[in-house]
């Protein structure tokens, strides 16, 4: 092996431990997105309802006006 390849792999390597033990201790935990954000939840659900009064072509027009801190509701 060449000096780059040793060096991905330890580099690799070392990442793979961290992240093993990150999630061994609890430090790095997988919840679900609705239980840790409520807002998240009632964001989805606006969603769903706005997908079901509108039209595809007007989503799109919401999509495009939508930034990231906007939620849907407040296109009801």
């Amino acid at each position: 092996m060449n000096k780059n390849t040793k060096t991905t792999v330890i580099i690799l390597s070392s990442l793979a431990a961290l992240v093993g033990i990150g999630i061994a201790t609890g430090f790095i935990t997988f919840n679900p997105i609705d239980k840790s954000k409520p807002a998240y939840a009632k964001d989805q659900q606006c969603f769903e309802e706005l997908k079901a009064k509108l039209t595809p072509d007007e989503m799109m027009e919401i999509m495009k006006k939508k930034t990231m801190t906007q939620s849907h509701c407040d296109f009801l």
